[in-house]
This record gives structure tokens, C-alpha cells and sequence, in this order.
């Protein structure tokens, strides 16, 4: 009988990357408890703009097992103009949420698929079909809204990207009181520390401009970090693969009819 060495931890980092190198990146670091199904933020997520800074992070994580989940196109080999089959079946399942993807393909996404191939030179699998629960590393595209959707019980995305200034601060601070609410009554079960509540809680300063636009960054990227735990954790299971490595694919949780 073959013995699968399962890791004690699993480091999940997500990643919410600006399609342009010329805007900033949210990410953060998470680890998983497989035993315990437990989850925690043990540093503060970062705000960073260049690869190199994005790579440098990763770098010092020390672990034999990561995941990386990134919310950008990371595979997109089809020609301008055109998208991919991955994001039409994603606005067909979450459309009527608000949750559709927009259209990728090599010329937009050329930041992303730099990167993945950058994580690749490093070890990291674009194959979402090869995640095992065993040491390993891997880099898998997501989609925060969706996950929302299905995750917080939503009929409708949060609009806290775009819209009025004042229901743009309300739908964040509701982003936030969800991400501490609602993530930890899901397996795995996001744990709430210190880090993780001043995180979320958008009330204490004043944010708008360049301190909304970190915060909304960070908090997806929280959203990306949960999505590498939740796949790592249940695959296939409860979560659906839009798309093939081939042509392009997102995972996020299984829509909420199915």
C-alpha cells in the first residue's frame, strides 16, 4: 500500500493582480491546518507593484507545500479580440449573480501569463488536476466574486469597485464583516486573529483613493488565499474547474443550484 506523506501545513497564498504592472497587487499568506481544517492570516497582507516584489514574497515563505491562487488570466493562449471558453461558462453559471468574467486572451493578460510562467520556472504547477493532498506547489487561477456568491449566501455581488462613493465604502465594510463572519462556518474554518479583524474592519480610518484601493486589494486577495485552501481542501468535490490548463480555466466554489 503506498503511504501518502500528508503536510502538516499548507501555505495559501492569494494573490490579487492587477492585469497592468503599472497598478498595485494585493496579496496575503494564509495557512492551512489539514487536521484541524483551520485557517489563519499570520502576517499583514501586502500591497506591492512589481513582479519582482511578488516573487520576492513568495520567496520567503518556507514550505514544501504552497498554492498559489491568483485572480488573473493566467493561462489565455487565444488570439486578441477573442475570449476564452473558461469565461464564458463562468458568466453563464454566475450571470445572474453579477459574477460573469470578463473576456481574456494573450494580448490583455500579459502580465498574468508572465507571471505564471515566471512560478513555473519555479516549481509552481499551472495544472490545477495535479493539486494531491501531498507536498507539492501550484498556482491555480480564481475568481473572488464568485466565491462570494456562493460562500457569504448572495444573491448579487458586492459593489464596492465600482458605483457612488458612499455605497462603494458600505459594500467594502460589508466585504469585510462577511470575510470575519461567514469564513469560519465553511470547512476549512478561517480563524480570527488580530491581523484578520483590523484587516477587515474599514470603519477605524477614512479610506478613500489610494487607502480604499489597498484595502480592496487586500481583501480579495484574503478571498484568493481562502479559494486555494477551500480547493486544496475539497477539490473537486465542491468546487468546479471552468475551462481546461490548455485553454484557460477558474476554479471557484460550485455554483449554488448544484
Amino acid at each position: 500500500m503506498r503511504v501518502i506523506n500528508r503536510p502538516e501545513k499548507v501555505v495559501c497564498i492569494g494573490v490579487d493582480l492587477a492585469w497592468s504592472d503599472k497598478n498595485k497587487t494585493g496579496i496575503s499568506i494564509l495557512e492551512l491546518q489539514p487536521k484541524e481544517q483551520t485557517l489563519d492570516l499570520f502576517r499583514e497582507p501586502d500591497w506591492v507593484l512589481s513582479d519582482d516584489d511578488i516573487l520576492r514574497i513568495i520567496k520567503q515563505v518556507q514550505s514544501d507545500c504552497i498554492i498559489i491562487a491568483i485572480d488573473a488570466p493566467i493561462i489565455a493562449p487565444n488570439k486578441p479580440g477573442t475570449g476564452r471558453l473558461c469565461d464564458r461558462e463562468v458568466s453563464k453559471a454566475f450571470g445572474k449573480y453579477e459574477a460573469g468574467a470578463y473576456p481574456a486572451n494573450r494580448e490583455k493578460c500579459k502580465r498574468p501569463i508572465k507571471l505564471r510562467q515566471l512560478l513555473a520556472k519555479r516549481g509552481f504547477s499551472p495544472n490545477p488536476y495535479c493539486v494531491e493532498h501531498k507536498p507539492g506547489l501550484w498556482q491555480i487561477e480564481v475568481y473572488p466574486h464568485p466565491a462570494q456568491v456562493v460562500l457569504f449566501g448572495l444573491t448579487k455581488t458586492l459593489k464596492y469597485k465600482k458605483g457612488p462613493r458612499q455605497r462603494r465604502k458600505e459594500q467594502l465594510k460589508t466585504l469585510g464583516d462577511n470575510i470575519l463572519s461567514k469564513l469560519n462556518k465553511h470547512l476549512p474554518r478561517l480563524q480570527h486573529n488580530k491581523i484578520l479583524r483590523e484587516v477587515c474592519d474599514t470603519t477605524k480610518e477614512n479610506l478613500w483613493g489610494r487607502k480604499y484601493k489597498e484595502r480592496e486589494d487586500v481583501l480579495d486577495s484574503i478571498i484568493c488565499g481562502y479559494i486555494a485552501a477551500y480547493y486544496w481542501t475539497w477539490r473537486e468535490e465542491k468546487c468546479n474547474i471552468f475551462g481546461d490548463p490548455d485553454s484557460g480555466y477558474i476554479i471557484t466554489p460550485k455554483p449554488p443550484e448544484t
